[in-house]
């Protein structure tokens, strides 16, 4: 259940940025460098029975006094962007019940647009990946901004090539 610093928080039309769990920590990493260089604030958090509870203090310079939750909500001051920082895994068995959780929360959020980042691990790439850039882009239904300059940048697809 998203619950709003402000009723005036709104992130129609904005771009969420959704970490996943994954190897080493990288996505989660990448979430707290743009909070931290966007200089994005908390504009809620998504409460969830079904994520490991912590507590813990900030490592924002700009957020100095803000104490950390399992999932967070934060958006630019221009409101593009919002972000979402999870900070701990699903509890063991209810991996299905926080996904429909998310997905509800995506949904009802009316975003423009859903960028997920993730890392995998190297050992499981195929032959054809060993060359070649190592940061790959999947877009599904992308037909705008985003996905030309994915391209500009000459990033791989996912497509293929993973053992």
């Amino acid at each position: 259940m998203f619950v709003k610093s402000a009723d005036t928080v709104s992130t129609s039309g904005s771009t969420l940025i959704l970490p996943s769990v994954s190897i080493g920590n990288v996505p989660q990493l990448s979430v707290d460098l743009l909070i931290s260089t966007l200089e994005a604030t908390r504009v809620g958090i998504i409460h969830s029975p079904y994520l490991v509870p912590i507590s813990g203090t900030s490592g924002f310079d700009h957020l100095p006094d803000q104490r950390l939750v399992p999932l967070e909500v934060y958006q630019t001051p221009d409101t593009k962007w919002t972000i979402v920082q999870q900070r701990s895994p699903p509890l063991a068995k209810h991996h299905k019940d926080f996904a429909r959780e998310l997905m509800d929360f995506i949904e009802l959020g009316s975003f423009s647009r859903v960028i997920v980042l993730t890392s995998s691990d190297a050992a499981l790439r195929g032959d054809a990946m060993i060359d070649g850039p190592q940061i790959r882009s999947l877009t599904v239904n992308c037909e705008d901004v985003l996905a030309n300059k994915l391209r500009e940048l000459s990033l791989s697809s996912l497509g293929s090539g993973y053992a």
